[in-house]
Protein backbone atom coordinates (compact mmCIF):
# COMPACT_ATOMS: atom_id res chain seq x y z
CA UNK A 1 0.00 0.00 0.00
CA UNK A 2 2.78 2.68 0.74
CA UNK A 3 4.09 1.63 -2.50
CA UNK A 4 1.37 2.99 -4.21
CA UNK A 5 0.83 6.21 -2.99
CA UNK A 6 3.69 8.00 -4.78
CA UNK A 7 2.13 6.54 -7.89
CA UNK A 8 -0.95 8.09 -7.29
CA UNK A 9 0.44 11.33 -6.22
CA UNK A 10 2.06 11.42 -9.79
CA UNK A 11 -0.81 10.16 -11.56
CA UNK A 12 -2.85 12.87 -10.12
CA UNK A 13 -0.04 15.59 -10.80
CA UNK A 14 0.00 14.67 -14.57
CA UNK A 15 -4.07 15.08 -14.64
CA UNK A 16 -3.92 18.68 -13.20
CA UNK A 17 -1.01 19.47 -15.93
CA UNK A 18 -3.38 18.12 -18.51
CA UNK A 19 -6.18 20.13 -17.23
CA UNK A 20 -3.54 23.53 -16.97
CA UNK A 21 -2.60 22.92 -20.49
CA UNK A 22 -6.38 22.35 -21.85
CA UNK A 23 -7.14 25.49 -20.04
CA UNK A 24 -4.71 27.53 -21.36
CA UNK A 25 -5.20 26.25 -24.91
CA UNK A 26 -8.63 27.78 -24.32
CA UNK A 27 -8.07 30.44 -23.62
CA UNK A 28 -5.57 31.43 -26.17
CA UNK A 29 -8.52 30.10 -28.43
CA UNK A 30 -11.28 32.52 -27.33
CA UNK A 31 -9.03 35.48 -26.94
CA UNK A 32 -7.63 35.17 -30.35
CA UNK A 33 -11.06 34.89 -31.58
CA UNK A 34 -11.72 38.11 -29.99
CA UNK A 35 -8.70 39.38 -31.51
CA UNK A 36 -9.68 38.37 -34.48
CA UNK A 37 -13.60 39.93 -34.33
CA UNK A 38 -11.81 43.07 -32.54
CA UNK A 39 -9.59 43.55 -35.92
CA UNK A 40 -12.75 42.93 -38.54
CA UNK A 41 -14.68 45.31 -36.51
CA UNK A 42 -12.08 48.19 -37.00
CA UNK A 43 -11.43 47.44 -40.66
CA UNK A 44 -15.20 47.61 -41.21
CA UNK A 45 -14.88 50.95 -39.18
CA UNK A 46 -12.39 52.32 -41.21
CA UNK A 47 -14.37 51.49 -44.77
CA UNK A 48 -16.99 52.70 -43.63
CA UNK A 49 -15.20 56.41 -42.06
CA UNK A 50 -15.24 59.18 -44.30
CA UNK A 51 -11.94 59.64 -46.41
CA UNK A 52 -9.45 62.35 -47.27
CA UNK A 53 -8.81 62.84 -50.68
CA UNK A 54 -11.94 60.78 -51.82
CA UNK A 55 -14.40 63.19 -54.50
CA UNK A 56 -17.20 64.32 -52.51
CA UNK A 57 -20.63 65.68 -53.61
CA UNK A 58 -20.11 68.77 -55.22
CA UNK A 59 -20.74 72.26 -53.60
CA UNK A 60 -24.04 73.21 -54.85
CA UNK A 61 -22.67 77.02 -54.66
CA UNK A 62 -19.46 76.31 -56.52
CA UNK A 63 -20.55 77.67 -60.50
CA UNK A 64 -19.25 74.95 -63.20
CA UNK A 65 -19.01 75.09 -66.70
CA UNK A 66 -18.52 72.33 -69.31
CA UNK A 67 -16.28 72.97 -71.45
CA UNK A 68 -18.87 72.25 -74.10
CA UNK A 69 -20.45 75.45 -73.15
CA UNK A 70 -17.38 77.15 -72.31
CA UNK A 71 -16.41 76.97 -75.75
CA UNK A 72 -19.83 78.47 -76.78
CA UNK A 73 -18.64 81.84 -74.51
CA UNK A 74 -17.81 84.85 -75.70
CA UNK A 75 -16.14 87.82 -74.46
CA UNK A 76 -14.35 84.71 -72.47
CA UNK A 77 -10.86 84.46 -70.48
CA UNK A 78 -9.21 81.24 -69.23
CA UNK A 79 -7.42 81.64 -66.22
CA UNK A 80 -5.30 79.12 -65.41
CA UNK A 81 -4.68 78.22 -61.64
CA UNK A 82 -2.01 75.69 -62.01
CA UNK A 83 1.56 75.77 -61.02
CA UNK A 84 3.15 78.46 -63.67
CA UNK A 85 5.60 75.39 -64.51
CA UNK A 86 2.92 73.23 -65.37
CA UNK A 87 1.07 76.31 -67.49
CA UNK A 88 4.39 77.05 -69.46
CA UNK A 89 4.37 73.41 -70.71
CA UNK A 90 0.60 73.31 -71.68
CA UNK A 91 -2.37 75.37 -71.38
CA UNK A 92 -5.38 76.27 -73.13
CA UNK A 93 -5.34 79.05 -76.00
CA UNK A 94 -5.61 82.58 -75.05
CA UNK A 95 -5.71 81.64 -71.48
CA UNK A 96 -4.26 83.88 -68.77
CA UNK A 97 -1.74 82.33 -65.82
CA UNK A 98 -3.71 83.70 -62.26
CA UNK A 99 -0.10 85.66 -61.62
CA UNK A 100 -0.36 87.34 -64.48
CA UNK A 101 -4.00 88.34 -64.45
CA UNK A 102 -4.88 92.16 -64.32
CA UNK A 103 -8.29 92.86 -64.99
CA UNK A 104 -7.80 96.37 -66.78
CA UNK A 105 -6.20 94.66 -69.42
CA UNK A 106 -8.92 92.93 -70.27
CA UNK A 107 -11.61 95.51 -70.78
CA UNK A 108 -13.73 93.70 -73.31
CA UNK A 109 -13.86 90.35 -71.19
CA UNK A 110 -17.31 89.06 -69.65
CA UNK A 111 -16.95 86.27 -68.27
CA UNK A 112 -14.11 84.49 -66.22
CA UNK A 113 -13.59 80.75 -66.42
CA UNK A 114 -11.02 79.49 -63.86
CA UNK A 115 -8.85 76.00 -64.83
CA UNK A 116 -7.76 73.31 -62.39
CA UNK A 117 -5.97 70.10 -63.44
CA UNK A 118 -8.89 68.36 -63.30
CA UNK A 119 -7.42 65.52 -60.83
CA UNK A 120 -8.42 67.12 -57.57
CA UNK A 121 -10.87 66.14 -55.31
CA UNK A 122 -13.58 68.92 -54.07
CA UNK A 123 -11.83 69.35 -50.73
CA UNK A 124 -10.82 72.29 -51.87
CA UNK A 125 -14.45 73.88 -53.10
CA UNK A 126 -14.12 76.30 -50.28
CA UNK A 127 -11.42 77.83 -51.69
CA UNK A 128 -13.04 78.10 -54.84
CA UNK A 129 -15.90 79.75 -53.89
CA UNK A 130 -13.70 82.09 -52.32
CA UNK A 131 -11.76 82.68 -55.16
CA UNK A 132 -14.78 83.26 -57.28
CA UNK A 133 -16.11 85.48 -55.10
CA UNK A 134 -13.24 87.65 -55.19
CA UNK A 135 -13.06 88.14 -58.74
CA UNK A 136 -14.38 91.85 -60.06
CA UNK A 137 -17.74 92.08 -59.70
CA UNK A 138 -18.06 92.80 -63.84
CA UNK A 139 -17.31 89.33 -64.62
CA UNK A 140 -19.52 86.61 -64.86
CA UNK A 141 -17.36 83.85 -63.42
CA UNK A 142 -17.26 79.80 -63.87
CA UNK A 143 -14.92 77.17 -62.79
CA UNK A 144 -14.38 74.52 -65.57
CA UNK A 145 -15.87 71.25 -65.38
CA UNK A 146 -13.14 68.66 -65.20
CA UNK A 147 -10.39 71.23 -65.35
CA UNK A 148 -7.44 71.23 -68.31
CA UNK A 149 -7.51 67.29 -68.39
CA UNK A 150 -11.33 67.60 -69.61
CA UNK A 151 -10.32 70.12 -72.14
CA UNK A 152 -7.06 67.99 -73.25
CA UNK A 153 -9.64 64.97 -73.67
CA UNK A 154 -11.64 66.83 -76.63
CA UNK A 155 -8.46 67.14 -78.46
CA UNK A 156 -9.06 70.63 -79.04
CA UNK A 157 -5.51 71.93 -79.93
CA UNK A 158 -3.57 73.45 -76.83
CA UNK A 159 -0.53 76.11 -76.83
CA UNK A 160 2.84 73.77 -75.98
CA UNK A 161 5.86 75.04 -75.06
CA UNK A 162 8.09 74.31 -77.87
CA UNK A 163 10.97 71.92 -77.85
CA UNK A 164 14.03 72.15 -80.18
CA UNK A 165 14.68 68.40 -80.04
CA UNK A 166 11.02 67.48 -80.74
CA UNK A 167 10.81 66.52 -84.26
CA UNK A 168 7.38 68.08 -84.59
CA UNK A 169 7.93 71.45 -83.05
CA UNK A 170 11.22 70.85 -85.82
CA UNK A 171 8.40 70.82 -88.72
CA UNK A 172 6.42 73.96 -87.40
CA UNK A 173 9.39 76.59 -88.22
CA UNK A 174 10.44 78.24 -91.29
CA UNK A 175 14.29 79.63 -90.66
CA UNK A 176 14.87 82.69 -92.37
CA UNK A 177 18.94 84.33 -91.99
CA UNK A 178 19.30 87.63 -91.08
CA UNK A 179 19.77 88.40 -94.65
CA UNK A 180 16.78 86.93 -95.28
CA UNK A 181 15.01 89.65 -93.54
CA UNK A 182 16.97 92.43 -94.18
CA UNK A 183 16.00 92.04 -97.76
CA UNK A 184 12.33 91.72 -97.37
CA UNK A 185 12.16 94.37 -94.30
CA UNK A 186 10.77 97.28 -95.92
CA UNK A 187 8.08 95.62 -97.92
CA UNK A 188 4.30 96.18 -96.38
CA UNK A 189 3.40 92.27 -97.12
CA UNK A 190 6.18 91.98 -93.90
CA UNK A 191 5.89 92.00 -90.99
CA UNK A 192 8.98 92.01 -88.24
CA UNK A 193 7.92 90.99 -84.87
CA UNK A 194 10.30 91.50 -81.59
CA UNK A 195 9.45 89.20 -78.74
CA UNK A 196 11.94 90.32 -76.55
CA UNK A 197 10.84 92.37 -73.41
CA UNK A 198 10.16 95.70 -73.86
CA UNK A 199 13.32 97.25 -72.02
CA UNK A 200 15.02 95.21 -74.69
CA UNK A 201 12.89 96.56 -77.59
CA UNK A 202 13.41 99.81 -76.72
CA UNK A 203 17.40 100.03 -76.43
CA UNK A 204 17.80 98.29 -79.59
CA UNK A 205 15.59 96.53 -82.51
CA UNK A 206 15.18 95.54 -85.90
CA UNK A 207 14.05 98.42 -88.29
CA UNK A 208 10.76 98.45 -88.09
CA UNK A 209 10.07 95.89 -86.11
CA UNK A 210 7.24 96.21 -83.57
CA UNK A 211 7.20 94.75 -80.25
CA UNK A 212 4.91 92.05 -78.24
CA UNK A 213 6.75 90.47 -75.48
CA UNK A 214 6.51 86.19 -75.91
CA UNK A 215 3.99 86.48 -72.47
CA UNK A 216 1.73 88.81 -74.57
CA UNK A 217 1.62 87.21 -77.96
CA UNK A 218 -1.69 85.37 -77.24
CA UNK A 219 -3.33 88.32 -76.11
CA UNK A 220 -2.00 90.85 -78.13
CA UNK A 221 -3.08 89.44 -82.06
CA UNK A 222 -4.39 92.16 -83.19
CA UNK A 223 -1.58 93.66 -84.02
CA UNK A 224 -0.79 90.50 -86.07
CA UNK A 225 -2.06 91.10 -89.39
CA UNK A 226 -3.16 87.31 -90.81
CA UNK A 227 -2.62 88.08 -94.49
CA UNK A 228 1.64 89.68 -94.31
CA UNK A 229 4.45 87.57 -93.84
CA UNK A 230 6.02 87.65 -90.51
CA UNK A 231 9.43 87.49 -89.18
CA UNK A 232 9.31 86.77 -85.65
CA UNK A 233 12.85 86.90 -83.75
CA UNK A 234 13.87 86.83 -80.22
CA UNK A 235 17.16 87.59 -78.06
CA UNK A 236 18.86 84.21 -79.27
CA UNK A 237 17.84 81.37 -81.53
CA UNK A 238 16.03 79.48 -78.43
CA UNK A 239 13.75 82.28 -77.88
CA UNK A 240 13.26 82.74 -81.67
CA UNK A 241 12.43 79.12 -82.63
CA UNK A 242 9.68 79.37 -79.21
CA UNK A 243 8.12 82.27 -80.62
CA UNK A 244 7.83 80.41 -84.33
CA UNK A 245 6.22 77.45 -82.62
CA UNK A 246 4.18 79.66 -80.93
CA UNK A 247 2.34 81.79 -83.72
CA UNK A 248 2.71 78.44 -85.48
CA UNK A 249 0.02 77.04 -83.02
CA UNK A 250 -1.86 80.29 -83.00
CA UNK A 251 -2.77 79.49 -86.88
CA UNK A 252 0.09 81.87 -88.30
CA UNK A 253 1.44 79.50 -90.97
CA UNK A 254 2.71 82.18 -92.40
CA UNK A 255 5.83 82.36 -89.95
CA UNK A 256 9.43 82.63 -90.78
CA UNK A 257 11.90 82.49 -87.53
CA UNK A 258 15.04 84.25 -87.19
CA UNK A 259 18.32 81.76 -86.93
CA UNK A 260 20.34 82.82 -84.06
CA UNK A 261 17.79 85.97 -83.04
CA UNK A 262 18.75 89.26 -82.46
CA UNK A 263 21.77 88.24 -81.42
CA UNK A 264 22.50 87.28 -85.14
CA UNK A 265 21.35 90.08 -86.23
CA UNK A 266 23.50 92.38 -84.68
CA UNK A 267 26.96 90.01 -85.08
CA UNK A 268 26.52 90.70 -88.97
CA UNK A 269 26.22 94.21 -88.52
CA UNK A 270 22.55 94.99 -90.11
CA UNK A 271 21.10 98.38 -89.27
CA UNK A 272 19.55 98.77 -86.10
CA UNK A 273 17.03 101.31 -84.84
CA UNK A 274 16.12 103.02 -81.00
CA UNK A 275 12.83 103.32 -79.50
CA UNK A 276 13.03 106.54 -77.07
Amino acid sequence: MSQQKPFHKIALLFFLAFVAILAITIAKYVNGNRSQEAAITKALEEIDKPKENVEQVANPDLPTISVEEARKKIYTLFIDLRLRSIYDQDHIRKSVHIESFRAEEFPTVKTLILVQDGTENTANQDKLIALVKSMPDQYETFVLEGGFAAWKKTGIPTVTKADPTNEVDLLKIKPAEPRDIDAVRADASTLIIDTRSSSAYKKSHVPGAINIPYGRIEHEQRKISPVKNLYVYGADDLTSFEAGVLLYDLNYSNTYTMVGGFAAWQEYGYPTETDS
